[in-house]
């Protein structure tokens, strides 16, 4: 797709990566000088002239509050990857940190990137009622797996897949970014490079969405 608009000489281009490290690579290969930006995860690239994020420890620390609300005595399990990628790292301090500032307790599991069905490796280890936390998008939706070992996965992203399951309850609690600063913020950005204008990181507005 972004090679198609990039034979259709497109004057910007804006990504909103899925794989921050994997787009990187990408850009760092081509040879083209068409100005990159990206919104919601920064690309490690000197070839990005500027990215809008969330503010990651704050996503953190508000997931943290969603849980308090909610917990008395239960186990809580943190999944989180055993790479140091700097998005989960921000997040993570921020939920541990103001999971700790509240006084609850809390188990962390480190999971490769890209494993499949991790919800059933861990399966037999975990506490019945309890706590599931997810960091991103992909562990939230692999924590929904895992059977009837928890009503209760909080989680950090946005996909179909978590929405529908916070509709039908098997979800407690998500929380976001804002979609309506990503679109916003893109088409700003587009302005200030079809002007020639200075590009400026944005830190994006953070909301919990519950049924």
């Amino acid at each position: 797709l972004v090679e198609r608009e990039i034979g259709n000489k497109v004057d910007a281009i804006i990504i909103n990566p899925i794989d921050s490290e994997e787009v990187s690579r990408w850009i760092d290969d081509k040879k083209k000088t068409i100005p990159i930006i990206s919104v919601g995860e920064r690309i490690d690239s000197s070839r990005v002239l500027a990215f809008a994020s969330a503010d990651n420890s704050a996503m953190g620390e508000k997931l943290a509050e969603a849980i308090a609300r909610e917990h008395s005595n239960e186990k809580i399990y943190i999944f989180t990857y055993d790479q140091e990628e700097w998005v989960i790292q921000e997040r993570y301090e921020g939920l541990s940190l103001k999971l700790k500032e509240l006084s609850i307790g809390f188990e962390t599991i480190y999971l490769s990137k890209g494993t499949v069905n991790f919800g059933n490796i861990f399966l037999e280890g975990l506490e019945q009622g309890s706590f599931l936390i997810g960091l991103d998008t992909a562990i939230t939706e692999q924590l929904i797996t895992v059977g009837d070992i928890s009503d209760k996965i909080y989680g950090i992203g946005l996909s179909d897949v978590v929405i529908s399951n916070l509709e039908n309850g098997r979800i407690s609690s998500l929380i976001i970014q804002s979609e309506y600063d990503v679109g916003y913020v893109s088409l700003m950005w587009l302005s200030n490079v079809l002007n020639k204008e200075d590009l400026k990181k944005t830190i994006l507005k953070v909301y919990e969405i519950n049924k």
